[in-house]
């Protein structure tokens, strides 16, 4: 046994000096392996996402390629389209003068024997009575003394006007305008000695604007308000104030003359005898336009020389209607926040209210395919039956306008559809919610309450919507005065 175990430790002797001296041949790259995988790992995802980055490149350049060939494309069809309107108004107008000028020859006069000056058989009796003055005139002429070349007949050629400033034939008659009756809202100061001045100063301010807008848009038309029918040349707008009005729509308070001179407001400052202070109207009016440009875009254009003539106003009218309608007041909202907010806040719970309508599976929307009709909100006083307001004329500019409310205001026609949609966001719930939609998005402290109609009105009804301008003069004046609020607290 011992023998064994020496035979065997020199066996294994033998082969490690065998292995020292004759080293084992292998590749020692693959005690890396793990390492090697991981780095090839790495080296492929990054070139996959520099590929994909490349590709998004190359997608973003074609797109934005293809947009600007879009873009030139459109421009070249717009500049076709004025160049073709161009040449149809150059060809319109060259039609006329050529049919001015063949009709000026055909009632050209030529001469004939009248016209032609021949010896008169009278001469001897005309130098006889010049050489004698004393001699008997003959009675059977009485123009001896008148020369032979003045006694012949004279020719009146008629007289041609040209067609192109004179012709009352629109040369765009039948043209089809990209914007149709576009209404336009705006106010001037007038000046002048008396109304009548003012009135002939409004008539010629309104042919000038009328002139600048046809210099950016030649295709510019004055629209009829009440009928069809329009007008081209700003001549031919007429200082008939009836006329007059059949374009251009005059506000006026309680039917008194717009152009009247006007009092000055001074916040109820004045002494207790110094006389009131008049000065020059401000105008306000509406009128149409027909145009093939933007009327947002040409409005602004010539807004500066508006106002360089003494205009103030001069801007596209929210709602494309003559008559607008006050619908309803809202109470215990601060009439100063910002309009346009509480409109898209309004229009927002109204295409809302006609979802969760059809959702419900009532019929009763007056009209289901169409859109919501357009409002606009105005900030004023509400209108009050029976209320005596002198005590409150005596209060500054200030406090006065802490008694005004936001008006929400639409066209006479979509009126019923607007008081339907109220109606519907004050009593029905988003679904799991136990609030009206007008409650959870104003608060409950809000109201909404229809305007007073005169003759239409209970006794109790004005009663109430007294207190409630009471209610809501109370909620303002308090969330106006900082010094109310708690330090930290912001205004409503």
């Amino acid at each position: 046994m011992t023998i064994w175990i020496l035979l065997s430790l020199l066996q294994l002797l033998s082969s490690l000096s065998y292995y020292k001296k004759n080293p084992p041949n292998f590749d020692a790259s693959l005690l890396h392996a793990t390492t090697y995988h991981f780095t090839l790992t790495s080296t492929m995802v990054s070139r996959a996402q520099a590929a994909e980055a490349t590709r998004k490149a190359r997608q973003e350049a074609e797109e934005k390629r293809l947009q600007t060939k879009k873009t030139r494309l459109e421009e070249k069809q717009q500049a076709a389209e004025a160049a073709k309107v161009k040449e149809a108004i150059e060809a319109e107008a060259k039609r006329v003068e050529e049919a001015n000028k063949q009709e000026a020859m055909e009632n050209a006069v030529s001469p004939d024997s009248s016209t032609i000056d021949q010896p008169d058989a009278n001469i001897n009796n005309y130098l006889a009575a010049v050489n004698d003055p004393n001699a008997n005139k003959s009675n059977d002429n009485n123009n001896v003394f008148s020369s032979p070349k003045k006694n012949k007949q004279k020719t009146n050629h008629p007289k041609v006007k040209s067609v192109l400033k004179n012709s009352k034939n629109d040369p765009l008659a039948n043209h089809v305008h990209k914007h149709n009756r576009t209404l336009v809202t705006g106010s001037i100061l007038i000046p002048g000695a008396d109304e009548k001045e003012r009135t002939r100063q409004n008539v010629t301010n309104m042919r000038e604007l009328f002139s600048e807008l046809q210099s950016i848009d030649e295709t510019t038309r004055l629209n009829h308000l009440y009928k069809a029918g329009s007008i081209w040349k700003p001549e031919e707008i007429s200082e008939n104030q009836t006329k007059f009005g059949a374009y251009f729509l005059i506000s006026s308070f309680n039917n008194k003359n717009p152009f009247s001179k006007q009092r000055k407001q001074n916040n109820n400052k004045k002494k207790k005898n110094e006389e009131a202070e008049w000065i020059n109207p401000t105008v306000y009016f509406q009128f149409a336009i027909l145009c093939d440009e933007d009327p947002s875009f040409i409005l602004d254009r010539v807004r500066s020389q508006w106002q360089f003539m003494g205009g103030i106003r001069l801007e596209k009218k929210e709602i494309q209607a003559l008559n607008v309608y006050s619908t309803h007041v809202i109470w215990n909202m601060i009439s100063t926040n910002n309009a346009e907010a509480i409109s898209f806040e309004l229009r927002s719970m109204m295409d809302e209210v006609r979802k969760i309508n059809r959702d419900e599976g009532n019929s009763d929307d007056p009209f289901p395919n169409n859109p919501t009709p357009s409002f606009s909100l105005s900030t004023k006083q509400p209108r009050l039956t029976g209320l005596n307001t002198k005590a409150y004329e005596k209060l500054s500019y200030e406090e006065q306008n802490h008694r005004r409310a936001i008006h929400i205001e639409c066209a006479d026609k979509d009126a019923n559809f607007i008081r339907w949609l109220i109606n519907k966001i004050k009593t029905l719930c988003r679904f799991g919610e136990d609030k009206p939609l007008i409650v959870a998005m104003w608060g409950k402290h809000v109201l909404v309450s229809e305007v007073l109609e005169s003759g239409k009105t209970s006794p109790g009804e004005i009663k109430n919507m007294n207190k409630m301008a009471q209610y809501h003069a109370n909620y303002s004046i308090f969330h106006f005065d900082e010094s109310r609020l708690p330090q930290g607290c912001n205004q409503s």
